[in-house]
């Protein structure tokens, strides 16, 4: 699911795109709403790649740019940006940043043209499967996603969605079961690749991320338990929110 923010001068235009797409029942997760750069500087700071963010560079157009600056100092991809200006002076300073943006919205544009393109950005992020949502969980980390230990945390997690006991006792649950699947592999193996995959997460991705995603003080309380658990139960959350609703639209 997708969060979108929105930094826009005109609220009447900001409510209008917002109401639009939840009455169409888009896969919005969360939404802010900013009129200048200070709120949104307050709402973008965990934004993730899959997030939305719309953002006019003609409210006090500095800050804006200043805004989208802190953005590329995180150690984090970027999220959507859809970039909003006139035809004037903004054009060529937007035009070397073009690279970072979904795309740019010259005013005035047709209404439709805003929620088009939300809603494209919607359906390419859309999870297909539970497998794609552990993906994409995991893409809000620094991971190397052409190793072995990346295809473990990847089954572990889906694994543990279908019986959390099996994180009770890892060694004879866990790691137990995915030894049984591969030939020579047993349980010692599995645990040391996900233990080298944890610990090369938590060097290479910001530890205020790291500390937020898994509700801990230490980047040390982040162990294999913990980081597989805790993505479960955020895809978990997700499930459950999606059949609520599926429910509530009968």
């Amino acid at each position: 699911m997708n969060r979108l923010v929105i930094l826009q001068e005109n609220l009447e235009f900001t409510r209008k795109v917002w109401n639009y797409l939840m009455a169409k029942d888009a896969k919005l997760y969360l939404s802010s709403l900013a009129v200048n750069s200070q709120e949104a500087m307050e709402r973008v700071s965990d934004l993730d790649q899959e997030d939305i963010l719309v953002l006019d560079f003609e409210i006090k157009s500095e800050d804006a740019f200043e805004l989208f600056r802190n953005l590329k100092r995180r150690k984090r991809p970027l999220p959507y940006i859809i970039a909003i200006s006139g035809q004037g002076k903004l054009v060529h300073r937007l035009q070397k940043y073009s690279s970072y943006f979904y795309t740019t919205l010259y005013k005035p544009f047709p209404f439709n043209r805003i929620i088009h393109t939300i809603e494209k950005i919607i359906n390419e992020t859309m999870p297909k499967t539970k497998e794609d949502m552990v993906k994409g969980e995991l893409r809000k980390f620094d991971i190397d996603v052409t190793t072995k230990g990346y295809k473990y945390i990847v089954e572990a997690v889906l694994l543990s969605l279908e019986d959390e006991t099996l994180l009770k006792d890892m060694t004879h649950g866990l790691y137990h079961i995915m030894a049984g699947k591969r030939e020579g592999i047993n349980e010692k193996n599995v645990k040391w690749t996900i233990e080298k995959m944890v610990r090369s997460i938590k060097r290479f991705t910001s530890t205020k991320l790291i500390k937020s995603y898994f509700y801990v003080v230490e980047e040390e309380e982040v162990t294999p338990k913990r980081f597989i658990g805790t993505i479960a139960e955020k895809i978990r959350d997700k499930l459950e929110y999606e059949e609520e609703r599926k429910q509530e639209r009968g």
